[in-house]
């Protein structure tokens, strides 16, 4: 703390390259040097996906980030898309949301410790042979098994619902990107048809 108050004083702070650069006027271009320009294509030589040298003026392709070669049909691709690509990706996005929610609201743990003590209230048995401690102990642990049963079933029911309803509500995205394109068709079927 000492040192940083001295430091302070002494006015270290103030002397790095771009405050002392801003206070006295220089631009942040004079400030900082010239900004390197990256190779232009016809320059560089860069490797393509299989990892072969490029010639000059060659453009790097990379078929497995584009997903298309040279030459194929712009509606096959649009069909492909709409239809293969986009559905892939709802599908995935619907398991993930499902698995989410299994671990969200813990079900499958939930399951597993269904008849555990409600956050592990029990009661220990005492030493010797005492039959209304022994009673009390049991009727204790036996509650707070069934508060716990109880308490995990609410739980379980409010994690299965939801479970359903992202169920219903993915099929309702899956169903309707699939029939978007008949329904934008129809539609302009139909307001040319009525007007």
């Amino acid at each position: 703390m000492v040192r940083a108050l001295r430091s302070h004083r002494k006015g270290l702070w103030f002397k790095s390259r771009y405050a002392h650069n801003f206070w006295y006027g220089a631009s942040i271009a004079e400030s900082v040097g010239p900004i390197p320009t990256p190779p232009t294509m016809l320059e560089a030589s860069p490797k393509s996906s299989t990892g072969a040298e490029l010639g000059a003026g060659q453009i790097p392709h990379r078929p497995d980030e584009i997903g298309t070669g040279a030459g194929q049909n712009i509606i096959l691709l649009k069909i492909t898309w709409l239809y293969f690509d986009v559905p892939r990706s709802i599908i995935i996005a619907w398991r993930n949301f499902l698995l989410f929610n299994l671990e969200y609201f813990s079900i499958p743990l939930l399951l597993k410790t269904f008849f555990s003590p409600w956050r592990q209230y029990k009661y220990f048995y005492p030493r010797g042979l005492d039959i209304k401690k022994y009673f009390e102990v049991f009727s204790s642990n036996l509650i707070s098994r069934i508060l716990g049963a109880i308490m995990r079933s609410v739980l379980i029911i409010i994690g299965l619902a939801i479970e359903v309803f992202i169920i219903l509500g993915g099929l309702l995205i899956f169903l309707g990107w699939l029939v978007l394109p008949f329904l934008a068709v129809f539609g302009l079927w139909y307001g040319f048809t009525t007007f």
